[in-house]
């Protein structure tokens, strides 16, 4: 059970960074837009990606941006509202 909580964290990690990656871009691709993201990283569905992690960051994603919570990679920890006191 801990192996498969350890395997399950990871590709949630995973997912999540590749998305967010997705969306910068980088010096060799533009970046994407969520849903173009989502369209791309669903192309690995149960392969690379479990297919209730991709759903969950669909419907995460944008409470995230009605939120106005930072994304992910923005700014650094320490700002974020949880290290205040």
């Amino acid at each position: 059970d801990k192996r498969r909580a350890v395997s399950m964290g990871a590709g949630i990690l995973r997912a999540v960074d590749d998305f967010d990656s997705l969306m910068r871009g980088s010096e060799s691709r533009e970046p994407m837009s969520a849903s173009a993201a989502l369209t791309e990283m669903n192309l690995d569905r149960g392969v690379r990606y479990d297919s209730k992690v991709l759903r969950a960051i669909a419907r995460v994603h944008p409470l995230v941006q009605k939120e106005g919570l930072t994304p992910v990679g923005e700014g650094s920890s320490e700002e974020s509202e949880f290290w205040s006191e």
